[in-house]
């Protein structure tokens, strides 16, 4: 599905870059898109549930759903420690945002290699 998704959106900025077409051929594209948009937003659900431990309403029944998911964090700036630095993930973001801890994870440690390399020996 991804190499599927990747191969049309190729194709769709190809073709929106060179400007070669009539307006109901890039009409149609622009609706692809959407569809292709779909696609990567499905994909990224699976990922967030199967991948991440994210909660799904999947097999929740229809009369529970309105208390779906239950209120179990507090909220609000009274629940941030102040000293520590803080990240705030809003919508779809949080893969990104597990990439980005990633690599300034991985800077830090790469930080702390380099100095531990460049402390004089006694």
């Amino acid at each position: 599905m991804l190499s599927y998704g990747e191969g049309q959106l190729a194709k769709l900025m190809a073709a929106g870059y060179s400007g070669t077409g009539d307006q109901p051929h890039f009409e149609s594209m622009a609706m692809h898109a959407g569809s292709i948009l779909l696609l990567a937003m499905g994909v990224s659900e699976i990922l967030k549930v199967s991948c991440f431990g994210f909660l799904s309403a999947a097999k929740q029944k229809i009369d529970k759903l309105e208390n779906f998911p239950p209120a179990k964090t507090t909220g609000g700036w009274a629940s941030i420690q102040a000293g520590k630095p803080v990240i705030a993930f809003a919508g779809d973001g949080l893969p990104a945002g597990l990439v980005r801890i990633g690599r300034t994870e991985a800077a830090r440690a790469w930080t702390m290699v380099g100095n531990l390399r460049d402390r004089p020996r006694w």
